[in-house]
């Protein structure tokens, strides 16, 4: 019974691997800071959600994971691990960053 009820809590998250070139890039799932690469996400299956990472001195790359019911009735995200490479360029989308709901750190003297 122990073990059911076990199986039965995981199957509402799944971990999502996040890498980037370089390594360091602040990673938002859903808007909220939460860790930088490279990392491990608890991600609910409950939904799509949406990955947003960012460096300083690199164009920030928005990432979707999609939800996927399954057959088994346990639902998924993909894609299942995210590695990005990240180009050099403004390292901000503040467009983006407006809808996506991310509030970024200013740096003392910014805007």
């Amino acid at each position: 019974m122990v073990a059911a009820a076990g199986l039965c809590g995981c199957s509402h998250y799944q971990y999502v691997g996040v890498t980037s070139d370089p390594p360091g890039a602040t990673v938002y799932l859903d808007g909220e800071a939460v860790g930088k690469t490279p990392t491990e996400l608890e991600v609910g299956r409950d939904g799509a959600h949406t990955l947003y990472l960012k460096r300083e001195g690199y164009k920030p790359e928005l990432v979707l994971l999609e939800h996927h019911e399954a057959n088994d009735g346990i639902d998924f995200l993909t894609p299942a691990d995210v590695a990005k490479r990240l180009s050099p360029g403004p390292s901000s989308d503040p467009e983006l960053e407006r809808q996506l709901k991310i509030t970024v750190d200013k740096k003392p003297g910014e805007n």
